[in-house]
């Protein structure tokens, strides 16, 4: 069978055709909806973890940085210290890999 012989059904009337654009526009529009739903939560997750990842904004339980006479980072949780590196571990210099 030739392409331009396949059967190919329609509707038979105008009003049910007019039915099926109807609700196939509605879906298209649905879907524009979501699309621009799903961006504007992606750009809000991409703003809270700016602020997060830059000391902007603190979560609850986690106050300003702490130290004892160290330049602390931006900003350490409460309850946890700052140390140096040295006396957490042993570290030692070796020359090639």
């Amino acid at each position: 069978m030739a392409f331009g012989q396949l059967p190919v059904p329609f509707p038979a009337n105008q009003a049910e055709q007019r039915a099926i654009a109807t609700a196939l526009s509605d879906v298209d529009a649905l879907l524009t909806k979501l699309d621009q739903f799903i961006a504007k939560k992606r750009d809000l997750k991409q703003a809270a973890m700016q602020q997060l990842l830059t000391g902007q904004t603190r979560l609850p339980g986690f106050g300003a940085a702490v130290g004892a006479g160290l330049k602390p980072a931006p900003t350490v949780p409460d309850g946890w210290e700052v140390k140096r590196l040295g006396d957490v571990f042993n570290i030692f210099c070796r020359r090639g890999f």
